[in-house]
């Protein structure tokens, strides 16, 4: 699996579980980064408050973000949306992943803070293999 943010590999008993980042720190609207998940069997989303100052200060007021899908051949142009994947998520969550797509990314759509604070989102997912 590929893409823009940070990933981590865990080795477990019969599969690789990987973690990746899929928002970094925004405090506003963005595009979001296509991630390669086509070798991903189960796996979730989780949203979380982060800060962008340490020690850690502030918090996030609010937030809108869409999680898209895509079955290109090519990874997209992260500009590029793709079809959107459920609803609207504007709760701190853990959303699991029913769908399987090739190219997966989280759109946020809207971000308030206050001080140093930031949103952020991770994958957790094991491999097929």
């Amino acid at each position: 699996m590929s893409g823009d943010g940070n990933e981590t590999t865990v080795v477990g008993v019969s599969r690789k579980c990987k973690l990746v980042s899929m928002i970094a720190q925004a405090v506003a609207a963005g595009t979001g980064t296509w991630v390669d998940t086509r070798h991903l069997d189960k796996g979730s989303f989780e949203f979380y408050a982060d800060s962008t100052a340490t020690p850690a200060s502030g918090s996030v007021s609010s937030f809108s973000a869409q999680i898209m899908g895509s079955n290109a051949q090519n990874k997209p142009d992260n500009t590029t949306d793709g079809v959107v994947i459920g609803t609207a998520v504007t709760t701190m969550s853990i959303i699991e992943i029913t769908t399987h797509c090739r190219w997966m990314k989280i759109k946020p759509t809207a971000v308030s803070v206050s001080g140093q604070g930031a949103l952020s989102a991770r994958l957790h997912a094991q491999t097929l293999n």
